[in-house]
């Protein structure tokens, strides 16, 4: 329950946060960035309001989840959560980070390409992309299954035999670290992009320090997110 929350206040506070960076008349230049922060946060804060209720509900009813839910429908809508909001944070920040190289990398196509269209575009194409892998089980390609210790439901990894679920495990395990190496990728492409333009022009302008400040603290953001990333996700991908 504190866990639940300390994440909802957590990413309630970043939405509220990014929503006045967003405003800013300052901030033209990186709303692409912060929109996709917003939609972390969005998709985190969805994930938390619709899993930890049933978990907590599960666990403080003290009774078996096959007779709370013998139809199997709230295990199955459980997975389905679980697998949506286990991708899409993992694909939004995999854009954040391929976003953050084509800024400082390609400065000029950046500024002619990438308009917050583009970048709304991308994450309604990644819930999408999302919902529709999740939904793969309804067709009877892979399955949602009781986990351990019997408060939550995720993708069935036991099936070994069957061809859909292994499909369907080893399908999301691939696109989940797919991402995590794109984002590592680009954020190490980042910063050696960084570091080499701090060696060749060094210049105490105010325009430049201003650049440099804000690209610093999306560094940070990125990396914070990227370990954060690794480090809940890695268990179940692996």
């Amino acid at each position: 329950l504190t866990m639940m929350i300390t994440g909802v206040v957590g990413n309630a506070l970043a939405m509220l946060l990014v929503s006045r960076s967003y405003r800013a008349k300052e901030s033209r230049r990186k709303r692409s960035f912060l929109l996709c922060i917003g939609s972390l946060a969005l998709t985190d804060l969805l994930g938390q309001l619709l899993t930890s209720p049933i978990v907590i509900s599960v666990y403080l009813s003290d009774r078996a989840w096959d007779a709370i839910d013998p139809s199997g429908h709230l295990c199955a809508f459980f997975g389905f959560s679980m697998t949506v909001f286990g991708l899409c944070p993992l694909f939004i920040a995999s854009a954040m980070a391929v976003e953050r190289t084509l800024a400082i990398r390609a400065p000029h196509w950046y500024a002619s390409h990438m308009k917050t269209q583009v970048t709304k575009a991308v994450l309604l194409s990644i819930w999408l992309a999302g919902c529709a892998f999740a939904l793969l089980p309804v067709t009877g390609l892979g399955r949602y299954a009781l986990q351990w210790p019997g408060t939550w439901c995720f993708i069935s990894t036991g099936d070994s035999q069957l061809t859909g679920s292994l499909f369907f495990a080893s399908t999301f395990a691939v696109l989940g670290l797919f991402s995590l190496l794109v984002t590592v990728a680009c954020n190490l492409a980042t910063i050696e992009a960084l570091v080499s333009r701090c060696r060749t022009k060094a210049t105490a302008s105010r325009s430049s320090k201003e650049w440099g400040r804000i690209t610093m603290e999306t560094l940070i953001q990125l990396l914070g997110i990227m370990c954060v990333l690794s480090a809940c996700w890695s268990p179940l991908l692996v």
